[in-house]
Order: structure tokens, then sequence, then C-alpha cells
């Protein structure tokens, strides 16, 4: 990971931490107007009550709005909606001459994309109901083949353009070069969910296990299906951190400390940061590749080869 130390020696922080409220949710047009510093987890604790939902949905609580636009905007429906940054109405803009300014999607494409630490206001908003079937499948091959199994898992087989027959949702998960685990979802109705023999996973239990373990457990038992209510999903990746849990609190994932403490997870990763040690602070800098890449899907076979090459 890269030393960040310059941003605390070269640059003039902004204190943001009033802007946070969420101002209007709009049912009939399906617009959220939002202030930049709102995070993901409060969006999420408003809207899906009510049954709506962000078209894109990141996968920690605290990713914030102008975060999202401006850098790690990708999540598993973008291969329907795109980036969370094409879903954004309209920005309101303070320039650094002191004045107000509303930016179009237009004037967004050119100004804003992908830069980070800009500030933008606006998000639009998407419907779906409170449950999601999910389904775990287990693959093995080289990583040409590993790529080549996530691009079918999802697209239109026979140049079909019915939406209908298109996963809402899209996750993959490598373990090793040889294993992956495919999962792919929708919305699922209430009168669907309860019917007999449907396996409900309240995955937001303290005591789960954690969301990449459990699917993991699909590479030995083969591939099954559940149904999971929608804020849980999105916040499934929320308790380990994304894969990052493990390295920093090494038996977070035991069954006791999750049964016993578990309600301490997540810790906020700004606390985390802030009780580092020296020697884990180097361990990171020197040992740990945290990396997003965008990569287009005829591609993805070749950048897992680099980046295993490169990396391991």
């Amino acid at each position: 990971m890269r030393n960040v130390d310059y941003k605390r020696a070269r640059l003039f922080q902004v204190d943001l931490l009033a802007f946070r409220n969420i101002l209007e949710i709009d049912k009939e047009q399906m617009i959220a107007r939002v202030e930049p510093v709102v995070t993901k987890g409060q969006i999420t604790h408003i809207t899906v009550p009510i049954n709506l939902s962000l078209a894109v949905v990141a996968d920690l609580d605290d990713l914030t709005i102008f975060g999202l636009i401006n850098g790690n905007d990708i999540a598993g429906n973008s291969h329907i909606y795109s980036l969370f940054s094409y879903t954004v109405i309209a920005y309101e803009k303070v320039l650094a001459i002191a004045l107000l300014e509303l930016q179009t999607m237009m004037n967004i494409l050119i100004s804003s994309m992908l830069s980070l630490g800009l500030q933008e206001l606006l998000a639009g908003a998407k419907g779906g109901p409170t449950t999601k079937m999910l389904t775990y499948t287990p693959f093995v091959g080289n990583l040409q083949e590993l790529a080549k199994g996530y691009m079918d898992s999802f697209t239109p087989k026979d140049c079909d353009e019915d939406q209908d027959n298109v996963s809402e949702f899209v996750e993959a998960m490598i373990y090793s070069p040889t294993e992956v685990v495919f999962m792919t979802g929708r919305y699922a109705s209430k009168e669907e969910t309860k019917k007999k023999g449907n396996n409900i996973n309240s995955l937001g239990w303290r005591f789960k296990p954690w969301f990449y373990q459990h699917a993991k457990s699909v590479l030995k038992k083969g591939e099954f299906l559940e149904y999971i209510l929608t804020r849980e999903y999105y916040h499934r990746h929320t308790r380990h951190l994304s894969w990052e849990g493990k390295p920093i609190l090494p038996f977070g994932d035991q069954w006791w400390f999750r049964f016993l403490l578990g309600w301490l997870m997540p810790s906020k990763v700004s606390l985390l940061k802030g009780t580092q040690r020296e020697a884990i602070r180097n361990y990171y800098r020197e040992m740990h590749a945290i990396q997003d890449m965008l990569v287009p899907l005829y591609e993805v076979g070749d950048a897992l080869e680099w980046v295993h090459q490169e990396i391991e």
C-alpha cells in the first residue's frame, strides 16, 4: 500500500462532517437528494424499509456519496446500471471562487468522473423488493477459464436481449488461481421467499460466518440457492471489511469471537488506522496490495494472470 503521509503534509483539509444529511427522497421520480458525506449505510437504513434502493449500492457502510462518485463506484449490478457515477442526475458544486453551480450529466462527464476528492451532492435512486435470491456456483479451472466462467454467469446467451434473463446482481470471489465462486442474484417477492423449503439466511446476525467464508463453503458442498434480506445483502462485506478484517484481527472469524464479541464488528476503519502501531503500518505499506481495476470483460483473464504473476 502507498504511504499516504504526503496527504497530511501538503494538503489543507476541509471539514465536511456537517454535510451528512439525506435531504429528500422523491418516490415518484425515484430520486434521492443527499449531501456529500452521507454514507451508504445511512441510505440503505432509510431506503430499504420503504422498498427502495439506489441503482448501484457499494459494499462498505462507511463509503460516502462523493467518495463513490469520484472513485470506487462499481457494484454487483454495474453490468446493468454502469458505474455509480452514471446514476447521478445532477451535482451542486461549490467552486473555488465561492459560487454554487448546478451541473447536469454532460458537465459531470467532462469535469468530475473518477476525480478523487471533488464535491458533489446528488444521487439517483432505484426501487426493489426487500429480499434477494442468491445462487452460489463453484468453478474450478485456470485463470482464463475462470474469467470465461465469470462472463458466462451473467451475460445474455445467444444474443438474448431480454433483461429478465440477465441476473440483477453478479459477484465473483477468487480463492486461489484455480478456484472461484460465482454468485448471481435477483430481487424476490415476500410470497416467493415464504414458500416451503426455501432457505432464508439471516446474514446480519453477529455470530454468522463472514460472508466470503460462507461463500467459500460452496467449493466443498456444491451449488446451492438461498434467500437473503436485501439490507443484509447490501451489508454482506461490512463485518469483515471486505476481506480486510482477517489481517487486522486474525481471530475475528473464529466462532468463539463471533459469538461473544461479534457485536464489536465492524470496527471503524478510522479507529483501526488511528490505533495501528508502526510495525503494522510498515506491513501494510510493504506487503499489502489494494488495487481497483476497471477492465473490459474480454481482458479479465489476461488481467488476472498479470496480477497473479506480479503480486504472487
